[in-house]
């Protein structure tokens, strides 16, 4: 008997931590929001200047090397803008008060695609 009220006590208390994942001061959320929109708009800035690298490169490989470093950066960016959108999501509803101050924006970001991203530095940008 006492071992089941201990199990349910420790199951109890792993629901409530996370639960309270997201849990924390209002301080944290800003800063939160500032780290992941600086990474987005810095992941952003390197693929562009990946994909700039690679329309100047020459060598077969190094353009193999530079396409493998876009996939990766692409991929880490994708990743900061869903946390994005998370903790956007979770300050719209948990912190309601605070999300006019925070400039949260209600819609989801539509994250460029690589395609998009190569034709921004292209040349069709340029005109």
């Amino acid at each position: 008997m006492r071992s089941q009220a201990l199990k349910f006590s420790l199951i109890a208390a792993i629901i409530m931590m996370v639960s309270n994942a997201h849990a924390g001061t209002w301080g944290e959320h800003e800063s939160k929001l500032a780290t992941l929109r600086q990474r987005v708009k810095d992941g952003e800035a390197e693929v562009k200047h990946l994909i700039e690298a690679k329309r100047h490169a020459h060598d077969e490989a190094e353009v193999k090397t530079l396409v493998e470093q876009i996939a990766t950066s692409h991929k880490s960016l994708t990743e900061f803008a869903k946390k994005l959108d998370a903790e956007e999501l979770h300050v719209r509803f948990k912190h309601p008060e605070h999300a006019e101050k925070a400039d949260v924006k209600y819609t989801r970001r539509n994250l460029k695609s690589l395609e998009q991203l190569e034709s921004e530095v292209g040349i069709d940008a340029r005109l």
